[in-house]
């Protein structure tokens, strides 16, 4: 059969460890590989990789999430219907990946949806927040994103050296958003009707409670999209032309 529905995130520890990149539910991979965010990943057969990352704190934090998470059969851990089998790491041209299930393997693009959910009331690595490197282009994204946000967010400092550190950009995310409030933010919305991301959409400043619930149900399909299946699986499904 011909599957048309499809649900995706980024999950990671609630404590506000850097969160990881996890398909809550299924799709096929097509070029765009998620809504947002992520370069360098890439789908082989049935199997996902993305690129290990490259700061060690933020690679022994996902990793050890993906092992945990991935050996929690007997635990009764909620997460772990939700998240791809992890088989380790692999090197293709020099390069090293994580390899996992490509959880969007047995669905087809037609009719898809795909959020991209970031969990945790941090998301970015110790390392990072210790990093006072100026990111000229960190400063002129949040110059963009302030214009529609419609108030001054920026010192006076980073405005004279047009440039801001990795960790003033991350923390400014997650206080215009509902990351510290709520401890999850909507990154990106990929459907059949409109595709949104954080950088040209409201979802960057969507904070309020209210605002992210209405987000959501914008997200989900529409009664018409449901018909003849009250579960998943059965909405998801197509019979085969």
């Amino acid at each position: 059969g011909d599957r048309k529905m499809v649900y995706s995130a980024h999950v990671g520890a609630p404590s506000g460890a850097p969160s990881v990149e996890a398909v809550v539910c299924c799709g096929r991979k097509d070029p765009q590989v998620a809504a947002f965010g992520h370069g360098g990943v890439f789908v082989e057969g049935a199997f996902f990789y993305k690129p290990r990352p490259k700061a060690r704190d933020r690679y022994e934090n996902e990793r050890r999430f993906l092992e945990l998470i991935c050996c929690s059969c007997e635990s009764g851990e909620p997460l772990r219907a939700f998240v791809p089998n992890f088989y380790g790491e692999v090197e293709r041209d020099g390069a090293w990946f994580f390899k996992m299930d490509d959880l969007l393997h047995a669905f087809s693009l037609r009719g898809r949806h795909i959020a991209d959910l970031k969990m945790g009331l941090r998301t970015f690595a110790e390392s990072e927040a210790q990093s006072a490197k100026p990111r000229a282009d960190l400063f002129e994204r949040m110059e963009r994103m302030e214009e529609r946000l419609g108030s001054r967010v920026l010192t006076d400092a980073e405005r004279a050296s047009r440039s801001m550190t990795k960790a003033r950009w991350m923390a400014l995310r997650d206080s215009l958003s509902s990351t510290s409030a709520l401890g999850f933010r909507i990154d990106a919305l990929l459907t059949p009707r409109a595709h949104l991301t954080a950088f040209d959409s409201r979802l960057f400043h969507t904070r309020a409670r209210a605002d992210v619930i209405a987000a959501l149900r914008s997200f989900f399909p529409r009664r018409g999209e449901c018909e003849g299946g009250s579960h998943p699986r059965q909405v998801t499904h197509t019979p085969s032309e």
